[in-house]
């Protein structure tokens, strides 16, 4: 059964992650169709599983046959909006009041960077989130910020 019909007949919870990636891919190449296609992009991947989406550039994408500037693109998209989607309904149950919630909760997004960010995270009196925001991104090692930088945002 080729994934589309998979996806109608039994929904998404029934694809296998090459099926799912080959949906979104949509065509492969003379030799492969995309769930092939999908399928090599998977086995490439550092942890061999869709989390490599996140972990690869949409540079390093480009490098597999099958997946052009477009279709590389669209998956990094296609990632950020899982991790957007993901942090936004953690974000509601969280509440920051340990420094190993606050690790959890920002680990996956910053564990990939290359450079030092400063993050100014806005907290209610429950220690609930409100907003976050990027104030400063520096070096491999280090990032220089005032603290009027800081007051200006927060308040």
């Amino acid at each position: 059964m080729q994934p589309y019909e998979k996806f109608k007949t039994l929904g998404p919870g029934a694809l296998t992650d090459e099926e799912l990636l080959g949906i979104i891919i949509r065509v492969g190449t003379k030799d492969k169709d995309s769930v092939q296609v999908a399928s090599k992009l998977l086995e490439d991947f550092p942890e061999h599983n869709l989390l490599g989406l996140f972990q690869t550039s949409w540079q390093d994408l480009m490098k597999h046959p099958g997946i052009g500037e477009v279709k590389a693109i669209r998956l990094k998209c296609i990632a950020e909006m899982a991790m957007r989607m993901s942090r936004s309904h953690a974000a509601k149950k969280l509440n920051f009041n340990h420094p190993g919630t606050v690790a959890d909760y920002y680990m996956e997004s910053l564990r990939h960077e290359p450079s030092e960010k400063v993050i100014l995270i806005l907290l209610d009196q429950q220690l609930k989130l409100i907003s976050d925001m990027v104030l400063s991104i520096g070096t491999i090692n280090k990032s220089i910020l005032s603290p009027r930088e800081i007051f200006a945002h927060a308040l």
